[in-house]
C-alpha cells in the first residue's frame, strides 16, 4: 500500500505544483500590465527610491527620496505620507501607490504649492537618485 500512497501523494503535489504555477503566471501577467500603465519616468524614478531593492519603498527610502527635491521631514512625517498612499495597507508603498504620490507632487508643483522647490523640468527622465526630473511634464 505504502506505493499507492506515494504514487497518490506525488499525484496531488504535481497538481499543487501546477495550480501554484498558474497563480505564479496570473501574478506576473497582472504586474506586466500595471508595469505597462505606469510611465518610465516613474518606474525609474521608483527604482532609485527603493534603495534596499525590495519592491517597496519604506519611510525612511521615501524621506530620503523627498529630501532630494527639497521636501525635508522626519521619520512621522514620511510615515504620514507614506499613510495617506498606502491603499494596500502594507506600511509602505507599492509602485502604484508611489505613481499616485508622484501625481500629488506634480500637481502640487504646477499650482506653485512647492514653493519653487521642486526641480526644473528635465528634457529626458534622468536618473538623480530621487522623486526630481519623474514628475514633471505628468
Amino acid at each position: 500500500m505504502s506505493g499507492r500512497r506515494g504514487a497518490a501523494q506525488a499525484s496531488k503535489l504535481r497538481e499543487e505544483v501546477s495550480a501554484l504555477k498558474a497563480q505564479l503566471k496570473k501574478v506576473k501577467a497582472y504586474e506586466n500590465m500595471v508595469n505597462k500603465a505606469v510611465p518610465q519616468n516613474v518606474r525609474e524614478g521608483f527604482m532609485d527610491c527603493d534603495k534596499d531593492g525590495s519592491g517597496d519603498i519604506s519611510a525612511k527610502e521615501l524621506k530620503k527620496a523627498l529630501a532630494k527635491i527639497g521636501l525635508k521631514g522626519d521619520n512621522s512625517q514620511a510615515k504620514s505620507v507614506i499613510e495617506k498612499f498606502d491603499t494596500a495597507g502594507s506600511g509602505s508603498l507599492n509602485l502604484v501607490e508611489f505613481q499616485n504620490l508622484v501625481a500629488e507632487l506634480s500637481s502640487m508643483s504646477s499650482m506653485g504649492m512647492l514653493g519653487g522647490k521642486a526641480p526644473a523640468p528635465a528634457p529626458a527622465p534622468a536618473r538623480s537618485g530621487g522623486l526630481g526630473g519623474y514628475y514633471q511634464g505628468r
